[in-house]
């Protein structure tokens, strides 16, 4: 939820919808579906009513013992081939541990980030947006 929040706060703004868990996320021609634990989105096509979001523009996931590997390998293959996505973060809940991918402006992905300090902050230039993990962690630990 601090994720959530902290989007919000600054997509909302600029136009844009956040939304958590219950959205699916279609990839490719919608034969693939993945459920993120926050989308942010940008697309006019994305704010339609439904549950569907096809083109977000950051994703977040927060592992869990069982899902860890799954988010570390496949869903992070699924989401490099969405075009409009511009970031992906990864968050462990049982430490202050954050991966964070994003694409550059040559539309290639840049090598991942490992965040592990409550004093680091996250720098996206492409949305000028800085995350502080402990905002990220805030009442977490």
């Amino acid at each position: 939820m601090n994720c959530y929040r902290i989007l919000a706060e600054y997509f909302y703004p600029e136009g844009c919808r956040v939304y958590t868990e219950n959205i699916r996320l279609s990839i490719g021609n919608k034969e693939e579906y993945r459920l993120p634990d926050v989308i942010a989105t940008c697309s006019d096509g994305d704010h339609e009513p439904g549950y569907e979001i096809s083109e977000p523009v950051m994703l977040v996931e927060v592992l869990s013992p069982a899902t860890a590997l799954q988010y570390l390998g496949s869903k992070l293959d699924s989401y490099r081939k969405i075009q409009s996505l511009q970031a992906y973060l990864i968050i462990n809940p049982a430490e202050v541990w954050v991966r964070v991918y994003v694409r550059d402006d040559r539309d290639q992905w840049l090598p991942d980030q490992v965040y592990t300090s409550f004093d680091e902050e996250i720098q996206l230039v492409k949305f000028a947006l800085t995350l502080a993990l402990r905002e990220i962690y805030r009442f977490v630990f």
